[in-house]
Formats: C-alpha cells, structure tokens, sequence
C-alpha cells in the first residue's frame, strides 16, 4: 500500500512537470510586458530574492502556491472523477515540490557565498498566455550577479509561485545577465524532456 502512495504521488509529479514544461515551451511567443501590465510582478521578484538572500522558508511566503488559497471555500473531494481533477491534481503536485527546490536553491546560495549583504538587483518577466509569467530574479553581491527563475500563476486577482528552476547562476556583469536571461529555463526544459522520454520508455514498459 505505501508502495503504491509513493508511486502515485510520482506519477502526480511526472505529470505535473509535463503539464508546467509545456506551458514554459510557449515562452518564445510570449511578450515583454508593459509596466501597467505587471502588477505584483516586480513585488514578487523583490519578494523572492529577500526570502533567499535571508534564507527564508518558502512555505511562509503569501506567494507560493497552495490549494487552500486557490480553492478557500471549495470541498475538493468533488472534483473527483472529473475533468477539473487533473487541474487540482497538477497543482497540487506543484505545491509539494516547491519547498523542495526552494531548499536546493538555498543549498546552492551557501555554496555561491551568497550572504545578506547580497541586494536585489532586478526582475525580468514574460508574460506567457494569458494567466502565466515567467519571472527571472536577479540580485548583486560586490562584482557578481546571481540569476534564478520561476513560473509565476496568475490566479484571479492574485499571483502565485507555480514553479521554481532548480538552478542559480552567476555572471560577471548586467550584459552577461541579459544575454542569458532564460538560460536556465532552456537548459532546465531541455534536461527535463529527456527525463520525460525516459519516463514513457519505462511506462511503456
């Protein structure tokens, strides 16, 4: 019985990454945004790069994704056995893998020497579709820039972190960083359809 918990909370993962892959593949034919366009965005940037230099824990932020706050008023056990389940289900496995990698993003500052006399540098965002962003946070520490990105849910009126990309990078100046804004996305995206080919062979199997 465990066996089979554990199996279906990774097919909820695998699932999940397929469903939030896609949406990031689209993120060539999105457009940069006009400021009037952006509310919370730069928020959520500032936010975000405040919560690692501090080393905060993502679970406590107003920003992460949470199926209580998505659906506060709603009995869940009526999705069941419909269309809007697969939904739930995508988001939810979103919600358990977020502290996961916040922690990997954490580890990797310590390894970066990234400390809190680190500041937020900036937000660059793509609006991908008409309810997803792809956010990408930079902060600056002495000479150094330091890169990391999300997929940010728009969700009625509110914004929530949907995703976070396991991988922080470092540059040498503002150039450097905006010649590779999304690099991380791309060779995320790339590692991540391979994974997903894997995935199938051995269903398949």
């Amino acid at each position: 019985m465990k066996f089979q918990i554990i199996k279906e909370k990774s097919k909820i993962l695998k699932a999940m990454k397929i469903f939030i892959l896609f949406i990031a593949l689209l993120v060539g034919n999105g457009t940069l945004l006009a400021q009037k366009k952006t509310k919370n965005l730069d928020e959520i940037g500032k936010h975000l790069t405040g919560l690692l230099i501090n080393r905060g824990n993502i679970n406590e932020s107003m920003y992460a994704i949470n199926i209580e706050r998505l659906f506060p008023n709603e009995d869940l056990s009526e999705f069941e056995d419909s269309p809007a389940e697969f939904i739930v289900s995508m988001l939810y496995g979103s919600q358990m893998e977020l502290p996961v990698i916040w922690n990997e993003l954490l580890s990797q500052a310590d390894s970066l020497n990234i400390s809190k006399k680190a500041e937020y540098f900036n937000t660059y965002y793509f609006q991908n579709g008409k309810d997803n962003f792809v956010l990408t946070c930079v902060l600056k520490q002495s000479s150094k820039y330091y890169v990391f990105s999300s997929i940010i849910l728009e969700w009625e009126n509110d914004k929530y972190v949907m995703r976070l990309y396991r991988k922080i990078k470092e540059y040498n100046d503002q150039e450097e960083v905006e010649k590779n804004l999304y690099s991380i996305i791309e060779d995320e995206n790339i590692q991540e359809l391979k994974e997903m080919d894997d995935f199938m062979e051995v269903e398949d199997f």
